[in-house]
């Protein structure tokens, strides 16, 4: 049993050094910076996706309420 405390201290007087040595803070940026990438990702996907396949179409919701309009009706009007 005494054999096992030893080494255990013993390993854990050489791996605090180490693990004091790491960066927590850097560790957490790493870690943001690979979550704003990928929504950077699914947000240039997202654009892209919707940009192709919507045609412009212009929208006059008053069509079925003008009367439609003659050759004669057109010249006449000034532009």
């Amino acid at each position: 049993m005494r054999i096992v405390l030893t080494s255990a201290f013993a390993l854990a007087i050489v791996a605090g050094p180490a693990w004091a040595q790491m960066d927590p803070l850097q560790l957490k940026y790493e870690s943001e910076r690979r979550e704003r990438i990928e929504t950077e990702k699914k947000y240039n996907e997202t654009v892209k996706r919707t940009q192709t396949g919507a045609p412009e179409v212009k929208a006059d919701p008053w069509r079925n309420m003008r009367p439609a309009e003659t050759e004669t009706k057109r010249k006449d009007r000034p532009n």
